[in-house]
């Protein structure tokens, strides 16, 4: 058998290989994270708070609409109402 020589270059790691377990030092490697130690990416928490946000702008929206059609029943239920006197 022969030993090879290290030439002293190693390939660059992507850190594919990494684990959660090594990223938070809180985690023994049997332990199931919880859900504070589990680490969401950066994109997913902007687009939670775009679709919070969005969700929140169609409800006041519908609230708008909503009582703008409310006050245009009553305004043709009224004017019915003058037909038949």
């Amino acid at each position: 058998m022969v030993a090879q020589k290290s030439t002293g270059t190693k390939k660059a790691s992507t850190g594919a290989t990494k684990t959660y377990v090594n990223l938070i030092p809180s985690l023994s490697a049997g332990s199931v994270p919880t859900k504070d130690q589990i680490l969401v990416p950066e994109t997913l928490l902007k687009k939670r708070k775009s679709q919070e946000k969005e969700r929140a702008e169609k409800a006041a929206e519908r609230d708008t609409r909503k009582k703008d059609s409310k006050t245009k029943r009553e305004t043709i239920f009224k004017r019915a109402e003058s037909y038949v006197k």
